[in-house]
């Protein structure tokens, strides 16, 4: 009867398991499908964006502010314009360069529109005048008039024949300035003391006069520069420039002034062209190193484990002892045997499944208080297991010791 008993009451022990994990697989390859993140799914995301590269289309050199087609401009890349009139206060820096200069005052002869060429009286032979050009500076003067005394002397081609005496004036037909005038005079022959004075003036007025004299000199070719002359009570104008070259009739005085002139900066204009990346990347791709901040995907990748019972009890009636003869209960302790029977049962069902709706995985944090829930409900049905074990123990218990008690009265009553 006892043994009989205790083979029921080991047989209805029940068995133990704990719920544990596998180790996570490796993670998988980044896709843009949604994957949701439970238990035995470990889902990371990563935000990949749009990258493009500029193209740019240049345009013309303008303005900084000018109105264009073009939305950009090269601030690095300009040219300048032609520089300004000249103006007597500083400009505005802004886009430009500006040019300074100091200027001097000059004093000068006015203008003169005769000049003249005068033989000596004391001159005892007539001269050959083989040519006669006048000069602007580099420009050939022709349009003049020839007035006064002489022989044989013809305009057209400016030569002939000038007596003692004599003279030669040349009335221009525009006013020049002294220090841009020369004549150049040729004589064909040969002369000995000849002896002449060219002038210059303004309506008859003399402004200058020099001498000069041949001596024993043939075929003279002589270049007469008016700004050497003596002055002789002229008429003086005044101007302002950077430097010249003072003469008698040219000079510079100790007043200065400051100019300005400036040269506008023109900048390179330009267009920027967008051309996108065909695929969504985390870092630059290439030439596609910017980024846009407004065009982006989620990806994701994953990696799963899997649920393992373990049997921790696992007691069998072949480890349970004879009862001894007074009718006690006798236990080995070496009767009670712990086995530990892991079974590896792969549960990916589908309520546990990668699932192609999106969901916002877990946190870190949130994920261990799932790895908690999921530990507190195994240790819940353990407890249960336990308090189901306790209950029918206490239960055989009682039932064993009426039994006793009975046997005990049945045997008194023998007696």
């Amino acid at each position: 009867m006892k043994k009989l008993f205790l083979l029921l009451l080991f047989l209805f022990i029940p068995k133990v398991d704990a719920l544990t994990y596998s180790d996570y697989s490796s993670f998988s390859e980044f896709t843009d499908s949604p994957t949701q993140s439970n238990a035995l799914v470990d889902v990371i995301t990563e935000k990949r964006y749009k990258y493009y590269k500029l193209n740019k289309e240049e345009g013309p050199y303008l303005l900084a502010d000018a109105v264009s087609d073009y939305q950009y401009i090269d601030y690095d890349d300009y040219i300048l314009s032609e520089p300004s009139d000249i103006l007597y206060e500083k400009p505005d820096e802004i886009n430009k360069v500006i040019i300074t200069e100091k200027q001097y005052k000059y004093q000068r002869v006015s203008p003169v529109n005769y000049l003249q060429i005068n033989l000596s009286k004391n001159t005892s032979s007539s001269i050959q005048i083989k040519s006669l050009r006048i000069y602007n500076k580099t420009e050939n003067i022709t349009d003049y008039d020839i007035v006064g005394y002489y022989t044989n002397y013809d305009p057209e081609i400016s030569s002939g024949r000038l007596d003692p005496n004599g003279w030669i004036k040349i009335r221009l037909h525009d006013n020049f300035y002294l220090e841009d005038l020369k004549i150049v005079l040729e004589l064909d022959g040969n002369y000995n003391n000849v002896e002449y004075t060219y002038e210059s003036g303004y309506d008859d007025k003399v402004y200058t006069k020099n001498k000069f004299k041949y001596q024993n000199t043939v075929n003279l070719n002589k270049e007469f520069l008016f700004k050497n002359s003596t002055l002789q009570n002229p008429k003086f104008e005044y101007f302002y420039d950077s430097e010249r070259e003072e003469s008698n009739v040219l000079q510079k005085t100790s007043e200065t002034r400051t100019i300005y002139r400036y040269q506008d900066k023109l900048y390179r204009h330009y267009n920027l062209e967008k051309i996108y990346n065909d695929k969504y990347t985390k870092e630059p791709d290439g030439d596609f190193i910017y980024r846009d901040e407004d065009d982006y995907k989620i990806y994701y990748a994953y990696r799963t484990r899997s649920l393992i019972k373990e049997n921790l009890l696992n007691v069998s009636s072949t480890h349970i002892n004879n009862l001894s003869p007074s009718g006690d209960l006798k236990l080995d302790t070496n009767t009670l045997e712990f086995k530990e029977n892991k079974v590896k049962d792969k549960i990916i069902g589908e309520n546990n499944s990668v699932s192609n709706v999106y969901q916002k995985p877990l946190k870190k944090i949130e994920y261990q208080k799932a790895n908690i829930l999921d530990n507190q409900n195994t240790e819940n049905n353990n407890l249960f297991y336990l308090l189901y074990f306790l209950i029918f123990f206490i239960l055989s218990i009682i039932i064993l010791l009426l039994s006793k008690y009975y046997k005990s009265k049945v045997n008194y009553g023998k007696v």
